[in-house]
């Protein structure tokens, strides 16, 4: 877990981190990784490139970011990272 804590007068402003999603090669969201032996079977990221992730210990965005008032001004901004197993 990341925490920033940010000073700003505009919260707007900061940026927050998606978390990873994992697409068929038709947009939709999936569970089940492909290499792109087809069309109907190619993801992002492939198979192969998560496999990547798992022997290099890539981590990676679990959820969306939160955005949280830490005191006046100051923002604190939560990123929850997970690594590729």
């Amino acid at each position: 877990m990341a925490h920033d804590f940010i000073y700003s007068a505009n919260p707007s402003s900061i940026a927050l981190s998606g978390a990873q999603r994992f697409l068929s090669s038709f947009g939709w969201d999936t569970q089940v990784l492909a290499n792109s032996g087809s069309l109907l079977l190619a993801t992002t990221p492939s198979a192969t490139t998560y496999s990547g992730w798992v022997t290099s210990g890539t981590e990676f965005v679990a959820e969306d970011g939160q955005l949280v008032r830490y005191i006046g001004s100051i923002w604190e901004r939560k990123t929850r990272f997970i690594k590729a197993q």
